[in-house]
């Protein structure tokens, strides 16, 4: 029970967190989302470890693809998602604690929180990294097959028509039919030279 209590704070703290930030209003419901989704996993993976590096990361992972996934189906920027579904996560308190601990001259407390933080910025960030690689390489992947595809009909186009044509003359000029304002002052160069 205490689980789904915190999750459904997670979802209102982050809707109306992005109030403030002025983000779009027709994607409130998938910022919330975004956000208990990220608290869910945090909660689920830090009981089940016992580890809060461990927990950060696995619920950036799943922040992110969720963010990609969202960004596409909703036609917006994947930042749009992601920032206010990792939220939940900043280590407000280790921060706050790291401090306290340095004013108060503890320096083993201090740097115990301090390290703490670190790791746990640090597994959001490889963890967004990670999602972002494998969203940008599946589309790499994906442009370069329809590349080849379109490659392969032209060139079958061209076989089928018969059409042994000679390659287009390079340059730049009216010759060509480029009359725009580069061309122009290209020729004035030249002509100058």
């Amino acid at each position: 029970m205490v689980m789904v209590i915190q999750t459904m704070g997670a979802f209102f703290a982050v809707a109306s967190f992005t109030r403030i930030l002025e983000l779009p209003r027709r994607f409130l419901m998938w910022y919330g989302t975004a956000g208990a989704l990220c608290w869910l996993v945090y909660l689920n993976v830090r009981d089940g470890a016992g580890s809060k590096i461990l927990a950060a990361f696995a619920a950036g992972l799943a922040v992110a693809v969720f963010s990609h996934l969202a960004a596409r189906l909703l036609k917006a920027p994947v930042t749009v998602f992601l920032i206010p579904g990792i939220l939940p996560l900043v280590p407000g308190a280790s921060i706050y604690n790291s401090v306290y601990y340095m004013i108060q001259d503890n320096q083993p407390q201090s740097s115990h929180y301090l390290a703490e933080t670190l790791q746990i910025a640090g597994a959001i960030a490889m963890a967004v990294f990670l999602v972002d690689s494998l969203f940008h390489m599946l589309r790499a992947g994906k442009n370069r097959r329809a590349a080849r595809e379109e490659a392969g009909e032209r060139a079958a186009a061209d076989v089928n028509c018969g059409a042994n044509r000679a390659p287009e003359p390079r340059g730049c000029g009216k010759k060509q039919g480029c009359d725009t304002k580069l061309c122009e002052q290209m020729e004035k160069f030249e002509k100058k030279t």
